[in-house]
């Protein structure tokens, strides 16, 4: 039983790019699925759904890429890719120009073109890549984006699907995001690069492309990369957030608040979330979402010393008066309650990994000076022995916020594991 904590999923489930959102009494997450080991994404979407974040449920097969009538057209227009502006680039954009080989280089140098579509070259046309959904007159609409830089609808009856008869949306680029206001106005979100919106029209599946806004954060705030979400927090305060992920750190989610759906102004900028991440490459991404009177951040860590094995994890989150949040860490308890003394604290659960240590399987490789961290363990006495599953030739040592273990006193404590050689970690044992 998996008690609410993170990663969500078994380990064998890698989803990533979760967005999450209420429909009935149930939180569904729509997310990619990662199952190759060298490929991010996959041609198939799963939705995840959970009646108490401590119990989820892996649904069939939702939508299939391959199901996707434009996808085999070769002669498919390619609409072009706004955050992808040649003339006037953003700084992360031209480093990514900049790092393509020369011969690339100059071909964009000599074409003219306004904007580069590096979707057209891209291998597995099909993948499905981030996704959102929403639900409208008692239909549910999922918005997608494929390798080909395409982005369409589907529709479906239920929230976990199937959804069918695919829609092709008349822009190009990644990451969609959906957001209706109290109303009853629909509005699409994207982008890589540069944050993109426009409002929809009441199909649900078609907009006026003469409408779009093609930044939508602040010209001075130039630190975005991709995967701006819109909701509203009504509680305290009536405003717009965005959540994105900015291109100074990939590891750590940002904020904005705006005062309106499609405003450039910017009332400040917050961090969400910035972990000590699963220190991979890569990029980070997710949703934020409240649910039985809670607000959760949603995200992924990848596993198996890659970028990729995406898996979900959860963290609670809570808003301020003012309307801010405080920054949160990433934990292994998730939506859970804290580890208990005689309980196993299994590998795959660290929250944080340095110096060579990964996550693989349900395990934690680590290797001479490496270290780990877990989230929490409620210690209701002084422990008088610590177990350590591994093998190996290392030496495991187990600290509670920095001290020998058997010598604190009963609360609530962050572990670090500290190794010495090479081993695997199975899991700790606190009695």
């Amino acid at each position: 039983m998996n008690k609410g904590r993170n990663p969500v999923l078994p380990p064998d489930i890698c989803v990533a790019d979760g967005e999450a959102h209420v429909f009935g009494q149930e939180l569904y997450i729509y997310g990619s699925r990662d199952f190759e080991k060298e490929t991010y994404c996959s041609d198939q979407y799963n939705v995840i759904s959970t009646k108490d974040m401590m119990h989820w449920d892996i649904h069939e097969k939702s939508f299939d890429g391959n199901d996707v009538p434009w996808i085999k057209d070769k002669k498919r227009k390619h609409y072009p890719v706004t955050d992808m502006n040649l003339k006037n680039p953003t700084h992360m954009f031209q480093n990514m120009i900049n790092s393509l080989p020369a011969p690339i280089r100059f071909w964009i140098k000599i074409s003219g073109k306004k904007n580069l579509n590096l979707g057209k070259i891209m291998p597995n046309q099909q993948y499905l890549f981030a996704p959102d959904c929403i639900e409208k007159d008692g239909k549910y609409f999922l918005y997608f984006c494929m390798a080909d830089n395409s982005k369409g609808v589907a529709v479906a009856e239920k929230p976990e699907g199937p959804f069918e008869k695919p829609y092709r949306l008349p822009c190009g680029g990644i990451d969609p995001a959906i957001f209706i206001d109290d109303d009853g106005k629909a509005y699409y979100y994207w982008g890589q690069f540069r944050a993109c919106g426009v409002p929809l029209n009441a199909d649900m599946i078609s907009f006026d492309a003469k409408k779009q806004y093609t930044i939508l954060l602040q010209k001075k705030i130039m630190d975005f990369m991709r995967a701006v979400l819109c909701v509203k927090e009504t509680e305290s305060t009536t405003m717009y957030i965005h959540v994105y992920i900015g291109t100074i750190n990939l590891h750590v989610l940002r904020m904005q608040l705006l005062q309106a759906r499609l405003d450039r102004l910017l009332i400040r900028e917050l961090l969400l979330i910035m972990p000590n991440a699963i220190r991979n490459p890569g990029i980070f991404m997710g949703s934020i979402e409240e649910f039985l009177g809670q607000w959760y951040v949603f995200y992924h860590r990848s596993s198996e010393n890659s970028m990729y094995h995406r898996r979900l994890c959860v963290e609670k989150i809570d808003f301020n008066e003012d309307g801010t949040i405080t920054e949160v860490k990433m934990t292994s308890i998730g939506a859970g309650k804290a580890f208990e003394r005689r309980e196993h604290l299994e590998g795959w659960r660290a929250c944080e990994v340095e110096n060579g240590a990964y996550i693989k399987g349900t395990d934690l490789i680590m290797c001479d000076g490496s270290k780990a961290v877990f989230r929490y363990i409620y210690l209701d006495m002084t422990p008088q022995e610590v177990i350590t599953n591994h093998t190996g030739n290392g030496k495991i040592t187990v600290l509670a916020n920095g001290q020998k273990i058997t010598d604190v006193q009963p609360g609530t404590y962050e572990i670090t594991v500290v190794c010495e050689g090479n081993t695997v970690l199975h899991s700790i044992t606190v009695n």
